[in-house]
């Protein structure tokens, strides 16, 4: 090959020395010249390319990474959200059954203290009316005591006169042996007189017996008035056991608003939880809005290297049509370049190729920037509407927790005020109380005052016992006073005066009676008024145990509710509890994910690592290649002055023949000694070339390695490398 070229060289030499022996020279000089600048130029390109393709790929790691965990924010937001919605729908729920309970609550033990305050205000009218019809006993009592006195008065002046009939008998005893003739005159009149004294004793019994059934209706009264105690006794025993039970129910409703503040300390929780998002968003939007710059600063980037590529493609073809021209001029040199044609050609094809395939790559980039673009378009918007619903949830929440405030308030206030009534309720049960105990201790009185009324009656039926039995002995007796009328005529004016005085104690007797039976008819009424009082009260004694199973039905219902409502809290507190391990769990898969991140790191700093390796290697071999091609130009210009030389001999040859065996004589010996020099110069590059190829494919070897481990970007930097090395291995070889 060297001969070849060496005789094709010394043939163009000597047919373009007989033109022009200056202008080869000329030539080979501008040719390495442009050559030199336009590897110079390239080799700035690539290694722009290589920065801007190493760039771009970090930028697009980059934006991988925080596009994945933008996603994953935005899922756990999106999670989040859901169930912060559906437990603000269920808190909002509860608070609402809450407050209803609450209404229905007050409403209920308002009603329950405003019947609690009639059945007070019907007690109270009881007491009064108990207390007016004890103060009309008392005053019947008092009537009777009057009468019963009165009719003392009347049994003393009967017994008095009486005594009078006795001394008048030993009168009449002395006279009755005078007066006999007058005996069956006054016998008339005695018996007109007993019928008269038989009728009083009638009334008398009468009015003895109207006295005992009174005495029966009293005692009777007095038994139900015991039973109204014992009733009014067990009425404020319920009245307790209700204030009991309000009691509890007021603790109960306590331990519900302690409840409801720790559920809003939750909420409050809660609400620093989405402050917190709140933050997290704005960082990432941040962000986002960082990235989003970055990106348009790759894609000013891309669409410069689009441009610089571009330019790079329109200097190949200058480039190319350049060389068609020089091949076209030196259409000689074809025989002789033909191999390095065809490996040009190939190189071409396979420089066409990688360039189709950057150009696939770089669409495909543009495409994924594209969908990168939409991504983001789509993660803005997701964003705005998070912002939306995040502005809702909070307006709402801020709207429920006014509304739990208010309605705080007002349970505080009725609270307050239930409390207050509930102090007047028990001052006036003390009153009522005492009011009571004064009414017993009346009562007692009452049947003190009863009991020697009773007394006073026995003793008064026993002297009207006594009585009896003395009218019985002036029956007995009537025989001797008939006969001492008999003796005693002297003494019937007298007796005529008394019989007067006894008719007008008849008289009075029959009035006393008259009134007797009044009062008995007033005390009837009496009692029958009493009797209505008594069948009213049992009515709504009725009505009062009505009410009172009423209202432990629905304390009863109340229980079960809080119940219900104490379990639905157990419940939220075992969703919030479910939540916070929810939470701890996300933790935990955060770190996990941190960790993972950090192990990423490291193999990202390895990968680095051994890419900086291999720019190393790279930069090494270039420095190889530049001295190479140092060498090789120094080899160019040797050949340049070992054909100069040449060229001059083949002139001087034929211009004189003295010269040519001067030539062929002893002066060859150094040209052999040159040309052999070539020939190993050659051979040098040969083998130079051969190594380079092994160097290339180690180099292919660690680029399948870094593409198995990297991604797009470390391919494109090296196939970079790939035709870097590859051209200059061109130039060293077509040099």
């Amino acid at each position: 090959m060297a001969k070849k070229k060496l005789s094709h060289n010394n043939h163009r030499q000597e047919d373009n020395n007989l033109k022009n022996p200056i202008q080869p020279q000329t030539n080979m000089s501008q040719n390495d010249d442009v050559s030199y600048e336009k590897l110079e130029h390239l080799k700035s390109l690539n290694s722009l390319l290589l920065k801007e393709a190493t760039e771009r790929r970090q930028q697009v790691d980059s934006l991988k990474e925080a596009k994945g965990s933008l996603e994953m924010v935005l899922n756990r937001t999106e999670s989040v959200k859901v169930e912060m919605m559906s437990e603000l729908a269920h808190l909002g729920e509860e608070s609402l059954v809450l407050e209803l309970e609450k209404m229905v609550c007050l409403v209920f033990v308002g009603f329950q203290i405003g019947e609690f305050c009639e059945g007070v205000v019907k007690v109270r009218g009881e007491v009064e009316a108990l207390e007016k019809e004890r103060s009309e006993l008392l005053e019947g009592m008092r009537v009777i005591e009057m009468a019963k006195s009165e009719k003392d008065g009347e049994v003393l002046v009967l017994e008095e006169k009486i005594e009078v009939l006795e001394k008048d008998k030993r009168g009449i005893e002395k006279a009755k042996i005078e007066k006999d003739g007058e005996v069956l005159v006054l016998e008339g009149k005695i018996e007109v007189l007993e019928k008269e004294m038989s009728e009083v004793l009638r009334e008398k019994r009468e009015v003895e017996e109207a006295k005992s059934k009174k005495d029966g209706e009293v005692l009777g009264l007095v038994e139900k008035i015991v039973v109204l105690e014992k009733e009014r006794s067990g009425l404020l025993q319920e009245k307790r056991v209700i204030e009991e039970e309000k009691r509890e129910k007021d603790g109960e409703v306590l331990v519900l608003e302690e409840k409801v503040k720790g559920l809003l300390n939750e909420i409050g929780l809660e609400k620093g939880v989405c402050e917190e998002m709140k933050r997290e968003r704005d960082e990432l939007e941040a962000k986002l809005g960082v990235k989003i710059e970055e990106a348009e600063d790759l894609s000013m980037k891309l669409i410069d290297m689009e441009r610089k590529f571009k330019g790079v493609k329109e200097e190949i073809e200058k480039l190319g049509k350049k060389h068609d021209f020089v091949v076209e001029e030196n259409e000689e040199r074809k025989n002789e370049i033909e191999e390095l044609m065809r490996e040009k050609s190939r190189v071409e094809s396979d420089n066409a190729k990688v360039i189709k395939e950057m150009e696939g790559k770089i669409v495909s980039i543009e495409k994924e920037k594209q969908g990168v673009e939409e991504e983001l378009s789509l993660e803005k918007a997701k964003k705005v509407e998070l912002e939306s619903t995040v502005s809702r949830t909070v307006s709402n929440l801020d709207r429920v927790e006014e509304k739990l405030r208010v309605a705080m308030a007002e349970l505080e206030k009725k609270r307050v005020e239930g409390a207050d009534k509930q102090k007047e309720m028990a001052l006036e049960i003390e009153k009522l109380v005492g009011e009571k105990n004064e009414m017993s201790k009346g009562l007692e009185r009452v049947v003190e005052e009863k009991n020697l009324v009773e007394k006073n009656l026995d003793d008064a039926l026993k002297q009207l016992d006594d009585q009896k039995m003395a009218t019985e002995m002036v029956e007995n007796e009537k025989i001797k006073v008939l006969e001492a009328l008999s003796e005693k005529e002297s003494a019937i004016s007298d007796l005529q005066k008394d019989v007067s005085e006894f008719k007008e104690v008849v008289k009075q007797l029959l009035s006393a009676c008259n009134e007797g039976t009044v009062e008995i008819k007033n005390l009837e009424s009496e009692v029958g008024r009493y009797k209505d009082a008594l069948d009213k009260v049992e009515l709504e004694r009725d009505e009062g145990r009505k009410v009172i199973d009423e209202e432990k039905t629905k304390g009863l219902e109340l229980l079960r509710k809080i119940e219900d409502m104490a379990k639905i809290i157990e419940e939220k507190a075992k969703l919030v509890e479910d939540m916070k391990a929810e939470k701890a769990g996300i933790s935990d898969e955060k770190g996990e994910l941190e960790n993972i991140c950090g192990k990423l790191r490291n193999d990202l700093a390895l990968a680095e690592s051994s890419l900086a390796k291999v720019r190393k290697e790279f930069d090494t071999f270039r420095n190889k290649v530049e001295l190479e091609e140092e060498s090789s130009m120094k080899v160019l210009n040797m050949l340049k002055g070992t054909a100069a030389e040449l060229v001059s001999s083949i002139v001087d040859e034929k211009i004189g023949t003295d010269g040519e065996k001067k030539l062929n004589g002893g002066s060859s010996e150094p040209y052999i000694s040159e040309l052999e020099m070539i020939k190993n110069a050659f051979k040098r590059n040969e083998i130079k070339g051969e190594e380079m190829k092994r160097q290339i494919e180690s180099l292919q070897n660690s680029v399948a390695e870094e593409h198995k481990k990297k991604n797009f970007w470390t391919l494109l930097s090296s196939a970079t490398t790939i035709l870097a090395t590859i051209s200059l291995a061109y130039i060293a070889r077509g040099h």
